[in-house]
């Protein structure tokens, strides 16, 4: 008579807490561009504002790309920490974003990032026309 013994063995598993969406760990909305006005019904934003507010917790090492036009500079796309509840005003640099400008606005696209939420989040961002400070011709 033959007796086959199995033996299961049950490793415990460690599950880490899931991170939230960055869109609802940060709010992130236009505080203000610089750029110009084409023809043809278009914008080159030259400067995007942005106000970065952490929302569910602190944040760090928050990223910002911007996928529209290029940012010229390393240093525009890393920010520092944000206590909860507080915000950043940030202002990135960029080169060669040209918008189509429907109904007095235009979109840009973002993506964003930090170490306490899953991501990177690409956030669709609106410029009204009246928040563009129009640089000369």
């Amino acid at each position: 008579m033959l007796i086959i013994i199995i033996v299961v063995v049950v490793a415990p598993t460690i599950s880490s807490p899931k991170k939230p969406r960055v869109s609802d760990y940060l709010s992130v909305s236009h505080a203000g561009s610089f750029g110009r006005f084409l023809p043809y019904n278009q914008v080159e934003i030259t400067l995007l504002g942005l106000r970065i507010t952490a929302v569910l917790g602190n944040a760090t090492s928050i990223v910002v790309q911007v996928d529209e036009g290029n940012q010229p500079y390393p240093e525009n796309d890393v920010y520092k920490n944000i206590t909860k509840g507080q915000y950043l005003d940030v202002t990135i640099q960029l080169e060669g974003c040209i918008l189509p400008l429907e109904d007095g606005k235009c979109t840009i696209h973002i993506d964003i990032g930090c170490i306490e939420a899953a991501g990177p989040e690409t956030i669709p961002i609106e410029i009204l026309q009246e928040d563009i400070v129009a640089a000369g011709p």
